[in-house]
């Protein structure tokens, strides 16, 4: 049990998923590919228009529970996966939509994180 719970202190946030709900930059680009997955930048206008993760929509944060029928109709049959600068606001918008019982990953360490694995940038 001792090494059970060392193995799960230490892999805790690695790995492509994580417990969390959080999924890698590769991974999230790589379901984004496919089609699987929609990903959407919560962060302001201002700082999406900086540059996002190619084909991410823009809906910042304070407006996504105005906007949860989006999250249930145009993103019904796919991973919903969020997006801003560090991976903080993104984990708020998470768990904004888990209280409407609409299921979406962070994409761990955010912007910050998918430029330095050097995915396409919009």
């Amino acid at each position: 049990m001792y090494l059970f719970l060392l193995s799960m202190i230490f892999s805790f946030g690695k790995g492509k998923d994580d417990a969390r709900g959080d999924i890698s930059p590769r991974d999230a680009h790589t379901r984004a590919s496919d089609g699987s997955a929609v990903i959407v930048d919560v962060r302001s206008p201002e700082e999406y228009a900086g540059g996002t993760a190619a084909g991410a929509k823009n809906i910042p944060l304070g407006e996504i529970p105005a906007r949860l029928d989006f999250f249930r109709e145009e993103c019904a049959g796919k991973d919903i996966l969020l997006l801003c600068r560090s991976g903080a606001r993104s984990a708020q918008a998470r768990d904004v939509l888990a209280r409407a019982d609409i299921p979406a990953r962070n994409i761990a360490g955010g912007m910050i994180a998918w430029e330095k694995e050097g995915l396409p940038v919009a």
